[in-house]
């Protein structure tokens, strides 16, 4: 049996740390919400049992920093070739969709 929890998917955890980073460099109010709900739990983390990290990992914005991630890395890459983006966002839903379809079977 194969874990389905997103957090095993490298892309999406790749996406979400540049979306967490890209977080801390805009200017207006509502990404550091965002910055301060993933602090408060990074620091509550650490000192709960397992029972309080699964549900301070389900508690975490993932999508939202996976979003984040994805358009930032989409620009990032329109300054070398405008297909680069479109290329990205396929290569992401493909591999999202491969994931599903791999977690719902439960193929290895």
């Amino acid at each position: 049996m194969i874990l389905t929890n997103p957090l095993f998917n490298s892309l999406h955890i790749l996406l979400a740390s540049i979306g967490v980073l890209s977080l801390l460099n805009h200017k207006s109010k509502r990404p550091k919400l965002i910055i301060l709900w993933m602090a408060i739990t990074s620091l509550i983390f650490p000192l709960g049992d397992v029972g309080l990290k699964s549900r301070l990992l389900l508690s975490v914005p993932f999508p939202l920093l996976i979003a984040e991630g994805l358009w930032t890395l989409s620009r990032l890459l329109a300054r070398f070739d405008s297909k680069l983006p479109k290329l990205l966002q396929v290569f992401f839903i493909t591999s999202s969709l491969t994931y599903t379809v791999r977690a719902l079977c439960n193929l290895t």
